[in-house]
């Protein structure tokens, strides 16, 4: 009897804090959490300063999910010994677990000044400091934590990730690479390579990694996002379109999967549906500028024109202009009264856009009073041919009034169009508003007068960037075989850049020449509006040598994109009365492009 009592009184007898602790760590090591932090708040009963305890319950607690607990613990276990760079570490986690960011970064840059190689107090400062906003420091934690684990697959994915968000996108896709290296099985790696691999203009192997992707995570909603946007760059919307849909099964709250679904429904001339789509992404995310900017591509395609350009408006902080430009102190123009005021109009986009837009600058000047002063910016390969073709404008490069402190108002040379060009019955019927040198002009017409005769012919075949992603939907000169064989033809190239060797190919298939005039097409401008202006036809795709030869005047047969938010709902462009459109839809072949102008061409003859 009494020897069965004094075991039951050994095994009752207290454990001591150590102990106590160790049971702790069990539970804690098989993540119950809950269960370690109560053993480690019995120790802290009986020792209250137990440092041991306190870090392992400042831990449990923020496992479990109770930040600020653990915030409070840390700070106790901190109050006793201030340098220990485990319980920073377990601090900073909890602050920015709470959204206390900047706190996190101070407490997670002491434990490193502690401890200058603790990887993770970088990982997790890297992401206080992404979620600060702060993208350089971000990323240069992510690379020292990389230069301190070169083979943690994770520290190289956080690496890329900041990468990316930074721009660096040939940096981001070499990380993606190196962490698939490390772990190929990673779905996130794959994924978010897919998507850089499309900002890069290589959307057949974005497409690949986003089907590796789906392969290793079918649920992964971001995977079919990517490959949606690798197939529309590819120009296969019925596919992109099952891919974002595919994205919205398995995320139906996600804005931007319904705002791409609504571009891919819009390229196919789906207007009703895009539009049902880009109300349900508005009203997921009422401020997204991006899918507010998208909403207007596919308003001003289908026709519903002042609306569209009013939307338009949000292409600046949705970030789809790269010639955003910043006037903090100057207001935006949205046609108050210019009565003794400067005006700054400023070059927002590529050439062609800016000599689209700058059509409206006549009625701008037209209205202005006498004592207003209207400046623009522009290329400078633009300055001589615009100075010519508005007298009543100040004509300038770009950045010429960056230290001007006489403007008063500024715009955009694409938001013209909001305030002059809001129906089509604005657009005017007169064609051509630029103005050659008229000297040159005669210049060029004795030269091509010279070539033979027939009707003369510019022909640009195809953009100045043909990118794997872009050549799809541009010819190459082999595809015109037919064309330039027709007689009673001179055709003289407008396309820039280095075309010796396709006119060359285009010659020995053929038996005809493609003239080229002593003229450098890049850069002298002011001499291809000359040589345009000469000619009895410009054959071009949608690229500026069409912007040109409508600008001047000069009949042109242009092949662009069906449903192109620039033809404002019509079968052509209103921007230019002498230009005839021959809309290709998506699934089209180019080829029926190809032979409905070589048709309208031999019906000229």
């Amino acid at each position: 009897m009494n020897g069965k009592n004094h075991i039951l009184a050994d095994a009752a007898a207290p454990m001591g804090i150590d102990q106590i602790i160790q049971n702790g760590l069990q539970f804690h090591q098989q993540g119950a959490f809950d269960k370690a932090a109560r053993l480690y708040e019995k120790a802290l009963k009986k020792e209250p300063g137990n440092l041991a305890a306190l870090n392992f319950l400042a831990d449990a607690r923020l496992r479990e999910g109770k930040p600020a607990r653990a915030i409070q613990t840390a700070q106790k276990a901190l109050k006793l010994k201030a340098d220990m760079p485990g319980t920073l570490f377990i601090l900073g986690n909890a602050l920015s677990a709470m959204g206390r960011h900047a706190e996190a970064a101070e407490h997670l840059q002491q434990a490193i000044r502690l401890k200058p190689d603790y990887a993770d107090a970088y990982l997790s400062l890297g992401n206080a400091y992404r979620e600060l906003g702060e993208g350089g420091k971000s990323l240069a934690a992510y690379e020292k934590l990389s230069d301190l684990s070169p083979g943690f697959a994770e520290a190289r994915f956080n690496l890329a990730n900041a990468y990316r968000r930074e721009g660096l996108l040939e940096e981001a896709a070499e990380e993606y690479e190196e962490t698939l290296r490390l772990a190929p099985g990673m779905a996130a790696a794959h994924s978010n390579l897919s998507g850089t691999l499309s900002k890069l203009n290589r959307p057949e192997e974005a497409l690949d990694h986003a089907q590796k992707a789906l392969a290793l995570d079918p649920a992964l909603s971001t995977a079919y996002v990517n490959a949606g946007n690798a197939l529309k760059t590819l120009g296969n919307l019925t596919a992109a379109e099952a891919q974002y849909r595919k994205a919205l099964d398995h995320a139906p709250q996600d804005a931007s999967a319904h705002g791409l679904l609504a571009t891919s429904l819009q390229g196919q001339g789906r207007f009703e549906e895009a539009f049902a789509e880009y109300a349900i992404a508005r009203k997921l995310d009422p401020r997204s500028d991006l899918i507010r900017g998208d909403l207007s591509t596919a308003q001003l395609g289908a026709g519903i024109i002042a609306e569209g350009w009013d939307n338009h408006e949000a292409r600046f902080a949705a970030g789809i202009n790269v010639g955003n430009r910043e006037f903090p102190d100057i207001s935006r123009w949205n046609g108050e009264p210019l009565d003794n005021r400067t005006l700054l109009v400023w070059k927002e986009q590529g050439i062609g856009d800016d000599i689209r837009y700058v059509s409206c600058l006549p009625d701008l000047l037209a209205a202005k009073p006498e004592t207003a002063t209207c400046r623009v910016e522009t290329d400078p390969r633009l300055i001589k041919l615009y100075a010519r073709s508005f007298p009543g404008a100040i004509i300038e490069g770009v950045g010429a009034n960056d230290a001007a402190d006489d403007i008063d108002y500024q715009i955009p040379m694409g938001s013209l169009a909001r305030l002059y060009r809001r129906t089509l019955e604005a657009f005017p019927a007169t064609p051509g508003y630029l103005v050659p040198d008229p000297a040159r002009r005669d210049q060029f017409k004795t030269w091509i007068d010279g070539l033979g005769e027939g009707l003369k012919v510019g022909f640009a075949w195809r953009s100045g960037n043909m990118g794997e992603g872009r050549s799809i939907h541009y010819t190459q000169i082999d595809d015109w075989a037919e064309l330039l064989s027709l007689k009673g033809t001179e055709l003289i190239n407008l396309q820039y850049g280095a075309v010796d060797d396709e006119l060359k190919r285009a010659e020995e298939k053929t038996g005809r020449v493609v003239h080229q005039a002593d003229l450098d097409l890049f850069n002298d401008l002011d001499g291809v509006a000359a040589l345009t202006a000469s000619l009895d036809l410009v054959i071009s795709a949608g690229t500026s040598a069409a912007d040109m030869a409508g600008a001047v005047g000069t009949p042109t047969f242009i092949y662009t994109p069906a449903f192109h938010p620039m033809m404002l709902g019509t079968d052509h462009l209103p921007w230019y009365p002498s230009m005839q459109a021959f809309p290709r839809k998506w699934n089209e072949p180019m080829a029926e492009v190809v032979d409905k102008i070589t048709a309208a061409l031999a019906a000229r003859l």
